[in-house]
Parts: structure tokens; C-alpha cells; sequence
């Protein structure tokens, strides 16, 4: 019976050791905290520059949607002029094209993956240094 107790103390001891080399050191942890805040601070200048893409977005789209406008206006003269102007007669394809294929936003997406991978806990750890 002791021997098998001792057997048994023996494997707990092993288990322990086992347990214990899979622990981090304080400096192990420290190195962890700062590639967290690290990640952290990266995943918030991304938003911000996500946030000046969507500023950028939106005036590209208002000077694509004014330059139609002035086309539209330049039709009506021209009718005045009695000219006829059909077709991709003022060079609107290509920009229209253009106008049709971007996105009507990129910011909202954005803050909502921002929101779900990063959360409040996030960066209140970011704000206390954690």
C-alpha cells in the first residue's frame, strides 16, 4: 500500500512539475501584455484610417455626382445652342461607371467588426495600459 501511495505521489509530483514549467514568467506575461497593447493600438489606428477612407469616399462621390450634375446642365445649354449631345457624347460613361461601383459606405462595417473583435474591454485595457 505505500508503495503504491509513494507511486502515486510520485506521478502527482511529476503532474505538478508538468504543470508548473507550463506556467509564464512574470516576464513572459509582460511581453504578452505589451503585444496586446500593441495590437490593440493597431487595431484602433486602423479604424482611424478607415474612418479617413470613408471622408475620402464621400467627397469622391459628391465630385462624381456634381460632375453629372454639370453634365446634365451642359445638356440643357447645348439644347439652347441647338446641339444635340447623345450618347457618351460628354465623356460621363467612364465616370459614372465609377460612381456605380463604389460603395455607399465602408465606415459602418468597419466599427462594427471593430466592436465585435476589439470590444469596450478592449480598449479600456488599452487606455490603463494593461
Amino acid at each position: 500500500m505505500r508503495e503504491s501511495l509513494k507511486a502515486f505521489q510520485e506521478e502527482a509530483d511529476k503532474t505538478q512539475r508538468a504543470i508548473d514549467e507550463l506556467a509564464p514568467t512574470p516576464a513572459q506575461i509582460e511581453a504578452r501584455r505589451a503585444l496586446h497593447r500593441e495590437f490593440v493600438r493597431f487595431g484602433y489606428e486602423r479604424l482611424d484610417k478607415t474612418r479617413q477612407v470613408e471622408g475620402l469616399l464621400q467627397q469622391f462621390r459628391q465630385l462624381l455626382e456634381e460632375r453629372n450634375e454639370l453634365a446634365e446642365k451642359m445638356r440643357n445649354v447645348a439644347k439652347g445652342l441647338e446641339l444635340e449631345i447623345s450618347g457618351d457624347g460628354l465623356d460621363e460613361g467612364r465616370f459614372e461607371k465609377c460612381l456605380d461601383y463604389l460603395p455607399e459606405s465602408l465606415l459602418s462595417d468597419s466599427e462594427r467588426w471593430h466592436g465585435l473583435f476589439f470590444g469596450t474591454s478592449a480598449f479600456s485595457m488599452a487606455e490603463k495600459g494593461a
